[in-house]
């Protein structure tokens, strides 16, 4: 008996080797691969890499391969076109801060909102938002808009927190605050 996994998380952390033996086999057994560009590495080959599922890239990171920021729809849409000539996915995500989270799927694009939050701490930001996106990804049948309207609520609740792991939420807490904010 084999244990397959759902997803896959890989970001630019890992060296290029073994993101693409694992990109490879993921795409062996339809396990869908979410590509965090992320720290961002000039020098790291992306556009060898075989196709993901989904690209995502915070601002910062964003900024950095760009050479500006995605400070709105046209800018995002203009680096989601740069990242779409170096990676081969179905869909890019650009994490745009408090502006939202910007989805281009190579034809459209749509902008989920943030939620607007004292933040007090966004160190864990990044992470919450990744496990948040990849776990109701693949929970809501791989429909990707309430992924990032759930990923965007847990890193609201996230950075209204001191310290990484003591400040992510609960799936009960991000239900409730996505309740909550729906009226």
């Amino acid at each position: 008996m084999s244990c397959e996994p759902e997803a896959i998380y890989i970001d630019l952390e890992l060296s290029f080797d073994i993101a693409e033996t694992i990109i490879k086999y993921a795409s062996r057994h339809s396990i869908p691969v979410f590509f965090n560009a992320s720290p961002f590495d000039l020098n790291y080959p992306m556009s060898e890499l075989p196709p993901v599922d989904i690209l995502c890239i915070n601002e910062t990171d964003a900024s950095a391969f760009a050479g500006f920021a995605p400070l709105n729809s046209d800018a995002a849409l203009r680096i989601a076109i740069q990242l779409q000539k170096h990676v081969n996915a179905a869909y890019y995500v650009i994490r745009m801060g408090d502006k939202g989270a910007f989805i281009y799927d190579g034809k459209h694009y749509h902008i989920v909102s943030s939620h607007i939050v004292k933040a007090l701490d966004r160190s864990a930001s990044d992470e919450v938002f990744s496990a948040a996106f990849i776990l109701e990804y693949i929970r809501n049948g791989k429909n990707i808009i309430p992924a990032c309207k759930y990923a965007n609520a847990a890193v609201a609740l996230t950075v209204q927190k001191y310290g990484t792991t003591a400040s992510m939420p609960y799936h009960d807490e991000v239900m409730e605050f996505i309740a909550k904010k729906s009226f």
